[in-house]
Protein backbone atom coordinates (compact mmCIF):
# COMPACT_ATOMS: atom_id res chain seq x y z
CA UNK A 1 0.00 0.00 0.00
CA UNK A 2 1.40 3.58 -0.35
CA UNK A 3 0.91 6.52 1.42
CA UNK A 4 -1.72 7.99 -1.38
CA UNK A 5 -3.92 5.00 -1.01
CA UNK A 6 -3.85 5.41 2.70
CA UNK A 7 -4.67 8.60 2.94
CA UNK A 8 -7.41 7.77 0.20
CA UNK A 9 -8.85 5.01 2.78
CA UNK A 10 -8.75 7.06 5.61
CA UNK A 11 -10.98 10.47 3.99
CA UNK A 12 -13.69 7.73 4.80
CA UNK A 13 -12.91 7.43 8.13
CA UNK A 14 -14.34 9.85 11.18
CA UNK A 15 -11.63 11.97 11.71
CA UNK A 16 -12.46 11.59 15.97
CA UNK A 17 -12.25 7.71 15.54
CA UNK A 18 -9.36 5.78 17.36
CA UNK A 19 -6.69 3.89 15.53
CA UNK A 20 -6.36 0.26 16.13
CA UNK A 21 -3.34 -1.49 14.98
CA UNK A 22 -4.37 -5.08 14.09
CA UNK A 23 -2.59 -8.15 14.94
CA UNK A 24 -2.76 -11.83 14.95
CA UNK A 25 -2.05 -13.64 18.66
CA UNK A 26 -2.69 -17.04 19.03
CA UNK A 27 -4.80 -17.43 15.89
CA UNK A 28 -6.99 -14.72 17.30
CA UNK A 29 -6.89 -11.44 15.51
CA UNK A 30 -6.29 -8.58 18.03
CA UNK A 31 -6.26 -4.84 18.04
CA UNK A 32 -4.00 -2.56 20.18
CA UNK A 33 -3.76 1.39 20.08
CA UNK A 34 -1.77 3.19 17.41
CA UNK A 35 1.01 5.32 19.19
CA UNK A 36 2.90 6.17 16.20
CA UNK A 37 2.96 6.72 12.62
CA UNK A 38 5.74 8.51 10.96
CA UNK A 39 8.81 7.38 8.58
CA UNK A 40 11.29 5.03 9.87
CA UNK A 41 13.79 2.60 8.18
CA UNK A 42 13.36 -1.26 7.39
CA UNK A 43 15.76 -4.32 5.99
CA UNK A 44 14.70 -7.42 4.61
CA UNK A 45 15.40 -10.58 6.74
CA UNK A 46 15.49 -13.73 5.04
CA UNK A 47 15.23 -15.14 8.91
CA UNK A 48 11.80 -13.53 9.27
CA UNK A 49 10.98 -13.95 5.47
CA UNK A 50 9.48 -10.18 6.29
CA UNK A 51 10.86 -6.65 6.20
CA UNK A 52 12.02 -5.89 9.53
CA UNK A 53 12.24 -2.17 11.74
CA UNK A 54 16.34 -1.25 11.60
CA UNK A 55 16.97 0.53 15.02
CA UNK A 56 20.47 2.93 14.91
CA UNK A 57 23.03 -0.09 15.41
CA UNK A 58 21.72 -1.02 11.83
CA UNK A 59 23.16 2.02 10.06
CA UNK A 60 25.92 -0.17 8.61
CA UNK A 61 23.71 -2.07 6.47
CA UNK A 62 24.00 0.67 3.68
CA UNK A 63 21.54 0.46 1.26
CA UNK A 64 20.46 -2.23 2.70
CA UNK A 65 17.53 -0.23 4.44
CA UNK A 66 14.77 1.54 3.10
CA UNK A 67 13.03 4.45 3.93
CA UNK A 68 8.86 3.60 4.32
CA UNK A 69 5.90 4.73 6.92
CA UNK A 70 5.50 2.48 10.08
CA UNK A 71 2.00 2.63 12.28
CA UNK A 72 2.60 1.33 15.31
Amino acid sequence: MKVRELIEQLQACDPDADVLFVYNHSRTDVAAPARYAGAGRVFWSDHHRMDVVADDGDDDRGGETREVVLIF
